[in-house]
């Protein structure tokens, strides 16, 4: 019986977590890589950022448990193919959301600041600019998304000094009202009314190009944080809105394509990574130790409730 486990994490936090053996892929996410590891697997544990498709799937003779290291299912496998081949899928949710919201709080600092700004123009030697700033707590603050991501990174921003903010969602939550002064508005309104807008919204394939409409509304000034899934706004939206000035600047925790590792994307097919107002990184906002501990351990909870259950 194969236990796998994909993901670029110590092996040392693995001892205490289980007592089985476990192949532990933490470099290589390569689809040949990948089917390979798939080959004999029984339970697949995915923490990399490779994607299973329904043809990788189709190839998994063995596999009969597949569980996810965060929320986002979809954004990581063909849900349909794993349900059609009679592969259960687990997740861990809502365990990465206080890392998240942490890590979001710091990008907005930072785009506040002006920073990524300064670095890309001195990168590209275009100028040395020293605009004046405002205040963090003077700013006004979008939140796409009503989850406890965005509820934790709400918390996060009112010890900044921040006392009111706008935020869409499938539905109001007036508790957001009671504890942080959050007004609740549509989609449009937080882009037209927001300094910067930070999305943290669940994805699902139907949702491909969900907000492009939502960039003209940005007035040339907003600065536009996605720690959601990429493709909510897709590329050719994202390039257009920077290029003509509807927004001020687009940054992902993440990128198209992030099904393989987005080194291997030098070419960038996409053709955003040099675009003026445009930075990534590489899906790091859950990456806090702690949270990562958190989620192996449940990950493997949940492994070994299944082996015992199958096996016992």
């Amino acid at each position: 019986m194969k236990v796998v486990l994909t993901g670029n994490f110590q092996s040392d936090l693995l001892n205490s977590l289980t007592s089985y053996a476990i192949v532990h892929e933490q470099r290589d996410f390569s689809r040949s890589s990948i089917f390979r590891l798939l080959s004999d697997a029984y339970v697949y544990v995915l923490g990399g950022p490779e994607y299973l498709d329904a043809e990788l799937l189709n190839k998994a003779q063995r596999l009969r448990l597949i569980v996810v290291l965060g929320t986002g299912i979809s954004s990581f496998l063909d849900e349909e193919a794993a349900v059609r081949l009679g592969i259960e899928v687990q997740n861990t949710p809502h365990l990465n959301c206080d890392a998240v919201a942490n890590f979001a709080r710091q990008i907005i600092e930072c785009e506040a600041s002006g920073i990524f700004e300064s670095i890309k123009e001195l990168k590209d030697r275009r100028s040395w600019s020293q605009g004046i700033r405002k205040q963090l707590a003077s700013l006004k603050i979008g939140i796409i998304g009503g989850g406890p991501t965005a509820a934790s990174l709400m918390n996060e921003l009112q010890k900044c000094g921040l006392q009111t903010f706008l935020y869409s969602s499938r539905t109001e939550k007036p508790e957001f009202l009671q504890k942080y002064g959050a007004v609740y508005c549509n989609h449009e309104d937080v882009f037209k009314h927001s300094d910067i807008v930070s999305v943290h919204y669940r994805y699902s394939e139907s949702h491909k190009g969900i907000f492009d409409h939502l960039l003209k509304f940005g007035r040339g000034q907003v600065k536009v944080l996605n720690f959601s899934n990429p493709y909510l706004f897709s590329s050719e939206a994202v390039k257009n809105a920077l290029r003509y000035g509807l927004i001020k600047s687009f940054f992902i925790d993440g990128y198209y394509g992030r099904n393989v590792p987005n080194f291997l994307y030098w070419d960038d097919p996409e053709k955003l990574i040099d675009l003026p107002g445009f930075t990534a990184t590489s899906h790091i906002a859950a990456l806090e130790e702690s949270c990562i501990l958190s989620i192996l351990s449940e990950a493997f909870k949940k492994v070994s409730l299944f082996l015992e259950g199958n096996y016992c």
